[in-house]
């Protein structure tokens, strides 16, 4: 596989917050950047496996 996916290891609230930026930033967004959507689509979300050999960077949150 070429190039990179990320994994953004971050506090669910910090998400949320920049969410609400981007939304502000961008409002023709707003209709689906939404906190609603943010856990209707994290649900889903597993950790990467290292036996899934994805060439994943794991991005830690920033303090």
């Amino acid at each position: 596989m070429n190039g990179y996916q990320f994994y953004i290891h971050n506090k669910f609230y910090l998400c949320i917050k920049q969410i609400n930026k981007r939304r502000e930033e961008q409002p023709e967004r707003s209709s689906l950047d939404t906190e609603e959507m943010f856990y209707h689509v994290t649900k889903y979300f597993e950790i990467p496996l290292d036996s899934e050999e994805l060439n994943v960077k794991v991005v830690n949150e920033k303090r």
